[in-house]
């Protein structure tokens, strides 16, 4: 089953970006921004860490964009307030993902229409909502703690994972340059690592979300 959303991502995000380099006059989009990540792992029961990063878009037609995505962020947790308080388990785990997505806007506002520098009308969509998905990797290096408990984790696993990130986003334009992004993703992955340590009972892989500002810039890498 796994083996099978993995082809059918990639068929969708090869096929799109195979798409953008045979279009004409497209515009590209970078984006730079961040905001609160928040991972369930086997430890604690939803840490909050911070998130940063930069992307850079292709726009395929008004509807589809494919887009490169590479984000670092810190995976923060502990038993603490948990049902598991009296394990005292914690840990810290920066990871890096990179990954590749498309774009789909499935909605767009009314346009703004000024005036520009040769008298012509620039239409620019106010307001645009959009989902996301694809995939990637992550390059992560967990550094669990026992507290007062005598424990030693295992480390016998591998700190590279695929990543399946979907969710949905909407953007404001400013103008025909500049916009705002605001967007809400989910992280699947295979692993169940990410926090250094992986319980008897446990039956779910690890994985963490992202919700993120950020600035955009657009422009046109073809002239």
């Amino acid at each position: 089953m796994k083996k099978s959303i993995i082809l059918i991502l990639f068929f969708i995000v090869s096929n799109s970006v195979i798409f953008a380099q045979g279009a004409n006059m497209h515009e590209m989009e970078v984006m730079v921004g961040g905001g609160p990540n928040m991972f369930f792992c086997d430890i604690g029961d939803g840490g909050l860490g911070p998130v940063g990063f930069i992307a850079a878009r292709y726009y395929v037609n008004d509807n589809f964009m494919a887009r490169l995505n590479l984000a670092f962020t810190i995976g923060i947790d502990t038993d603490e307030g948990t049902t598991n308080f009296e394990r005292d388990y914690s840990f810290n785990t920066p990871i890096l993902e990179s990954s590749v997505l498309v774009d789909y806007f499935f909605y767009r506002s009314d346009f703004i229409g000024r005036q520009g520098k040769n008298g012509l009308v620039l239409n620019v969509p106010k307001l645009g909502l959009y989902a996301f998905t694809g995939a990637g990797a992550i390059f992560f290096n967990p550094s669990p703690e026992a507290g007062k408990n005598n424990h030693d984790f295992d480390d016998n696993y591998s700190k590279i994972s695929m990543v399946v990130p979907f969710g949905l986003g909407m953007q404001y334009g400013i103008d025909k340059k500049w916009a705002v992004s605001f967007e809400v993703g989910r992280r699947f992955t295979p692993s169940d690592y990410l926090d250094g340590f992986s319980s008897e009972g446990s039956t779910k892989n690890d994985m963490y979300y992202f919700a993120l500002i950020s600035v955009n810039y657009k422009f046109k890498p073809f002239l």
